[in-house]
C-alpha cells in the first residue's frame, strides 16, 4: 500500500506499507547494550564525544538479492528499496548489528554503541587518536556522521538522558 501526501511544494511522500513483509519475516532476538553498563563504562572519564549517525536506518544497504521484497509501484513505475527503510521489523537489531560489528574493536575500550549515537570517552592525552581510529572506521564503512549534533573533545555532555563527567 502506498499513500502520497504533499508535504511542500513539488514534493511527496511516500509510506509504503511493509505489514505483510513484516508477517513473514523472522523475529530477530539480537539484543543492544544495557544503560547500565554503558553509563558505568563511560563516567567518570576526562574526555568525551558524541557521535550521531547520519540518516539513521538508511546506512544499511539491503542485499541484492532481498530489494524485490520492498517493491512499491506507483503512478511513475515500479521501485524497490536499495537501503533499510523505517518501519521494517527487524530494522533496531539489524542496525546495531552491523555498527556493533563496525566498532567491535573500540566497544567498552573507548567506545559505548547505542543505535547511531556513539559515545567515545576516555583520558585526554589518548582522545584525538581514539576519535582518528573511530573516524577511520566510519570512513572505512561509509558511516555518515550528522556533523550538527556531535560534540568532539568536552568535559561532559549527555548519555541515553543522563549526565556523563568526570
Amino acid at each position: 500500500m502506498v499513500i502520497q501526501e504533499k508535504k511542500k511544494k513539488d514534493e511527496i511522500k511516500i509510506y509504503v506499507g511493509l505489514k505483510k513483509l513484516n508477517d513473514v519475516c523472522m523475529h530477530d532476538p539480537f539484543s543492544t547494550s544495557f544503560t547500565d553498563e554503558a553509563l558505568d563504562n563511560v563516567g567518570g572519564q576526562e574526555a568525551y564525544s558524541f557521535t550521531y549517525g547520519f540518516s539513521g536506518y538508511h546506512q544499511i544497504k539491503i542485499t541484492p538479492e532481498d530489494r524485490s521484497k520492498t517493491t512499491l509501484e506507483n503512478e511513475w513505475g515500479c521501485f524497490h528499496y536499495t537501503v533499510m527503510p523505517f518501519r521494517l521489523k527487524n530494522e533496531p537489531m539489524s542496525f546495531s548489528c552491523v555498527f556493533i560489528a563496525a566498532f567491535k574493536d573500540f566497544i567498552h575500550k573507548f567506545l559505548e554503541v547505542y543505535f547511531d549515537d556513539w559515545t567515545m570517552f576516555g583520558l585526554v592525552k589518548y582522545h584525538v587518536a581514539s576519535l582518528r581510529l573511530m573516524l577511520d572506521t566510519c570512513q572505512m564503512y561509509q558511516i555518515a556522521l550528522n556533523l550538527k549534533k556531535c560534540l568532539f573533545r568536552v568535559p561532559f555532555g549527555t548519555l541515553l538522558g543522563h549526565v556523563v563527567c568526570r
